[in-house]
C-alpha cells in the first residue's frame, strides 16, 4: 500500500442511521485507520429505529439526501429539476417485464426516480464533485439504480459493490430500475460471490469485475456443551414470505421425543402468526422470539450459549451474512441452495437442500445433530469461514484494491 492516505467517499442507504447495514458498519470500522477521512452519504433515513451509531473519529457522516417526512420528499421531487431521461425511458422496460405486480414495480421505479433527483440536486452531490481528488476513492456500497450516479461523477477511482439481490430478476419480479445502465460505467465492480461475478459478466464481458467477499469478525468458537439434553437451533431473518420461517415451525411440530430450543432473531409482518402457531408445539419444543435486535446481541448470544445448528430456508439470497456469522462460531448450518448460498454451505459443514424441499429434511438434520461426525461438521464450519469469510482477510484485500489504483 502506498504511504499517502486517501479519502474514501461512500454512498450507501442508511448507515450510520438506525440498525441496518451492520455489514457496512463493520467494514467502515476496519477501513478507517487506512484512510485520511471517510465520508458517508446515506441516501435516506430508516423507517424506524432511528438513532445515530458511533463511528470512528475520522469518519464524517452527512444528513440523508431524502427527507424523513414523505410529503416533503414528494414536494422536493415535484419542484426540483434534474436529468430524468433515463427514468422516463426505463418505463418501457417496466411494462415489458413479467406481467403483473405493476403497482409494486411502479413504486420501485418512482422511489428510484425520487432518490435520483434528490441526490443529484443535493448539497452532497456538489460536495463530492467539488472536493474529491483524482486519487481518492468513490465507493458505492450498493449497485442497482443507485450506482447510476457513478457515470455522473465520472471519477477515475470508482468502485461499485454488487450484491445478489440487485441483479436477481426473479426476486424483483422481472424488473430492476435502470438495469440497462448498471454495467455501463468504467468503475471496478466488486462482486460478493463467484456466482454474482459470473452473472455480471453475462451482461457485459468487457467490464472490470473482481470477487471481493463480505466477511465477519472473529469472536472465537462458540461453547460446546455435549452433556446438555436440549438441542439449540437458531434462525435469524425478517419474518416475511420469502424467508419461509413457517417451514422451521412445521419441522419442529414433527419432533416429539427430543428437547429442542428454537431461538429466532428478527421480526416482520408474519411474526404474530408464527408466534400463535408456536404456542401449539409439543412441550418438548421451546420457541423463543427475540425480535429485531442489534447485530452485537446476536453475536453475544453465539458467544455465551451452546448453539447446535443454524437454519436458513429462504427462497432467495445473496451470500447470507447471518450464515457467515454462525460458521465463524463453528455452528453447522442448514440452508437452501439459492443465490450463492452453495458457495458457503455444503454437506461437510452442515446441510444444503434444494430451494423446494420437504420440512422433513430439517427434522432429519436436527436428529443427526450430536452424531459421531458432529464435531467434524463444527470444524468444517469454522474452516469455511476462515478460508473465505474472515473479515480481516477480505477487508485487507479490499484495501489493496483501493490502493492499487
Amino acid at each position: 500500500m502506498k504511504n499517502k492516505k486517501k479519502d474514501l467517499y461512500i454512498i450507501n442507504t442508511n448507515y450510520p442511521y438506525g440498525k441496518t447495514e451492520t455489514f457496512l458498519e463493520n467494514e467502515v470500522v476496519f477501513l478507517a485507520p487506512y484512510f485520511n477521512k471517510i465520508y458517508l452519504f446515506p441516501l435516506n433515513y430508516p423507517s424506524k429505529d432511528f438513532f445515530v451509531r458511533e463511528v470512528p473519529p475520522n469518519v464524517v457522516y452527512k444528513s440523508a439526501s431524502l427527507d424523513k417526512k414523505h410529503y416533503k420528499r414528494i414536494l422536493k421531487f415535484l419542484f426540483k429539476r434534474s436529468p430524468s431521461k433515463n427514468h422516463i425511458f426505463d418505463l418501457v422496460n417496466l411494462f415489458k417485464s413479467d406481467k403483473g405486480h405493476y403497482g409494486s414495480k411502479l413504486k420501485r421505479w418512482f422511489f428510484s426516480f425520487l432518490i435520483d433527483r434528490a441526490f443529484y440536486k443535493s448539497k452532497h452531490f456538489k460536495f463530492i464533485k467539488n472536493n474529491i481528488k483524482p486519487n481518492d476513492i468513490l465507493y458505492f456500497y450498493w449497485g442497482g439504480s443507485k450506482s447510476i450516479y457513478a457515470s455522473r461523477f465520472n471519477h477515475p477511482n470508482t468502485f461499485i459493490r454488487i450484491h445478489g439481490g440487485e441483479i436477481n430478476f426473479e426476486r424483483n419480479r422481472g424488473y430492476i430500475p435502470l438495469f440497462n445502465k448498471l454495467f455501463k460505467s468504467n468503475a471496478t465492480y466488486l462482486a460478493i460471490s463467484e456466482k454474482v461475478r459470473e452473472t455480471i459478466i453475462k451482461y457485459n464481458k468487457g467490464i472490470n469485475v473482481v470477487v471481493n467477499r463480505l466477511g465477519t469478525y472473529d469472536y472465537g468458537l462458540g461453547p460446546i456443551n455435549e452433556k446438555k439434553s436440549t438441542i439449540c437451533i437458531v434462525s435469524c431473518s425478517n419474518v416475511i414470505p420469502l424467508k419461509r420461517v413457517h417451514l422451521i415451525l412445521e419441522a419442529l411440530d414433527q419432533i416429539k421425543d427430543i428437547n429442542v430450543e428454537w431461538v429466532h432473531f428478527g421480526d416482520g409482518p408474519l411474526l404474530k402468526e408464527i408466534k400463535i402457531k408456536a404456542k401449539k408445539l409439543s412441550s418438548n419444543i421451546t420457541p423463543i422470539f427475540k425480535g429485531r435486535v442489534l447485530n452485537q446481541t446476536v453475536l453475544n448470544f453465539y458467544k455465551k450459549n451452546s448453539v447446535d445448528a443454524f437454519i436458513n430456508v429462504s427462497t432467495t439470497e445473496g451470500v447470507p451474512v447471518s450464515i457467515m456469522e454462525a460458521l465463524s462460531f463453528g455452528i453447522p448450518c442448514f440452508a437452501t441452495d439459492v443465490g450463492a448460498t452453495a458457495e458457503i454451505v455444503n454437506n461437510k459443514n452442515g446441510k444444503i437442500v434444494p430451494k423446494e424441499f420437504d420440512s422433513k429434511e430439517i427434522v432429519k438434520f436436527i436428529y443427526k445433530i450430536k452424531t459421531s461426525n458432529y464435531i467434524q461438521k463444527r470444524s468444517k464450519a469454522r474452516e469455511t469461514w476462515e478460508l473465505d469469510y474472515n473479515a480481516n482477510k477480505n477487508y485487507k484485500k479490499l484495501i489493496e484494491l483501493f490502493y492499487s489504483t
